[in-house]
């Protein structure tokens, strides 16, 4: 886990970890996002909104959810439990 972590910037995403739903913080409103598997698949993508974004079809696992902005783009982790 070490080794996916790290370089990854700490950002408030919450619920974390989360079974149906994340939100990201404001300043990320209006940006693209990517959430990748671990072993680099694409799972979900988007736009975010003041929506939280649904993740309900992801399964138990880490995942990585890249923000898009014009000038950079930003990673983080999240973990993903189900029942």
């Amino acid at each position: 886990m070490d080794n996916i972590s790290k370089g990854l910037d700490k950002i408030n995403i919450y619920p974390n970890p989360a079974s149906d739903y994340i939100i990201v913080p404001y300043e990320f409103i209006n940006c693209e996002y990517r959430i990748v598997s671990t072993n680099g698949q694409l799972v979900d993508q988007g736009k975010v909104s003041e929506d939280p974004i649904n993740i309900s079809t992801l399964t138990t696992g880490l995942y990585i959810i890249e923000l898009i902005k014009s000038s950079e783009n930003k990673r983080y982790s999240f973990s993903v439990i189900k029942d």
